[in-house]
C-alpha cells in the first residue's frame, strides 16, 4: 500500500464520505476535498506531483487535472466508462503526464510478498461478501453511493454450513 511505501503525505478524496473515512482509517491517508485550496492546505503548499485516479470517473479525472501541479503525473488505474473530453493544451502547457496502469506490469511479485503483512488492513477495505443472486442489489448500492468499502467479494458458491 502506498501509505506504507511512500514517505510523503498521502491524500484521499472520494464523494462518499464513509468510504473516505474507511480508507483514511486503514491507510493513514489524509482526507481532502478535490480542489486546489484543500490540497494546498493538506500539503503545506508543496506541489502535488503525483496522483492516482482509481475510480474510473471522468469527473474525478477532470478535477485531478485542475489540482495536480505543473510537471505532475496522474496514474489512471480505474476502468473508465464513457469518453474523456480533455483539452490537450492543458497537458502540454502544464506538462502534465497521464499514465495508464493495468494488471501490475512489474509489481505483482512485490504485491504478493506484501499480502501477509497487509491482510488485516486489506480485509478492512471490503464492503461485503455476497452471492451471485445479490449482484444486482450490490450494483444499485454502489451506483447510489451507498457502499462504504472499496471492494465487494462475490462468492461463486455459498459456504457449506458445518453442523
Amino acid at each position: 500500500m502506498l501509505s506504507r511505501t511512500f514517505a510523503g503525505t498521502v491524500l484521499v478524496a472520494d464523494r462518499n464520505q464513509a468510504r473516505s473515512a474507511r480508507v483514511s482509517q486503514v491507510t493513514g491517508a489524509r482526507i481532502v476535498d478535490l480542489n486546489r485550496d484543500a490540497v494546498a492546505a493538506a500539503t503545506a503548499n508543496a506541489p502535488l506531483l503525483a496522483a492516482i485516479e482509481a475510480t474510473g470517473s471522468v469527473a474525478a479525472l477532470n478535477q485531478l487535472l485542475g489540482v495536480v501541479d505543473p510537471g505532475g503525473t496522474i496514474a489512471m488505474v480505474g476502468i473508465f466508462h464513457g469518453r474523456l473530453d480533455i483539452d490537450p493544451n492543458t497537458l502540454v502547457e502544464r506538462e502534465i503526464g497521464l499514465l495508464g496502469c493495468h494488471a501490475f506490469a512489474d509489481e505483482l511479485p512485490e504485491a504478493v510478498r506484501m499480502l501477509g503483512e497487509l491482510s488485516e488492513p486489506l480485509l478492512a477495505l471490503i464492503d461485503q461478501e455476497i452471492g451471485l443472486d445479490d449482484i444486482p442489489a450490490a450494483y444499485e448500492r454502489l451506483l447510489a453511493g451507498h457502499s462504504d468499502g472499496l471492494k465487494t467479494i462475490i462468492r461463486m458458491r455459498q459456504p457449506v454450513e458445518q453442523s
